[in-house]
């Protein structure tokens, strides 16, 4: 039987060897899908499932989905997918099963999400705004800048 003192030694080199991780760098996975979604020609950025990419995040990967929106349309076509009634000045939509009503923005301006996102939490009107948009999960990926890549494109 080995000695106390030589049994905490080895354990603290053992620990030591913990801390400093594998011997070999983890090799990042990779997948050659047939069919994907592509907005770059990085592979790290394909997304094979949109159902899931668009869905399954934390409140923190839909915030940025929904600011990626924002980027990428503009005020009148978040109307549009929130299926919302247009009305001379404002619009009227329904979010979180409230109905809201949203001004328009003074002509040649942007509209500031700000008071939105502070009421309803961006998480929020993201949630709203895929199950609202018309086509589904396929229109979310084009509105947000990815393209479909399928087999004969590989080619």
């Amino acid at each position: 039987m080995m000695p106390i003192k030589q049994l905490d030694m080895l354990n603290a080199a053992e620990d030591q060897q913990k801390r400093l991780g594998p011997d070999e760098p983890l090799q990042p996975v990779t997948i050659n899908p047939d069919t994907y979604w592509k907005i770059n020609n990085d592979p790290r950025d394909w997304i094979v499932n949109q159902d899931k990419y668009l869905t399954d995040g934390n409140s923190h990967d839909k915030a940025q989905l929904f600011q990626d929106y924002i980027d990428n349309n503009s005020f009148e076509q978040w109307i549009t997918d929130m299926q919302a009634d247009k009305h001379k000045g404002y619009c009227m939509m329904t979010i979180e099963s409230e109905d809201v009503e949203i001004l328009y923005p003074d002509y040649g301006k942007e509209y500031n999400w700000n008071g939105l996102r502070d009421v309803f939490g961006a998480m929020h009107l993201w949630d709203e705004l895929v199950s609202s948009i018309n086509g589904g999960t396929e229109e979310m990926m084009k509105r947000l800048g990815y393209h479909w890549v399928s087999e004969e494109e590989q080619a």
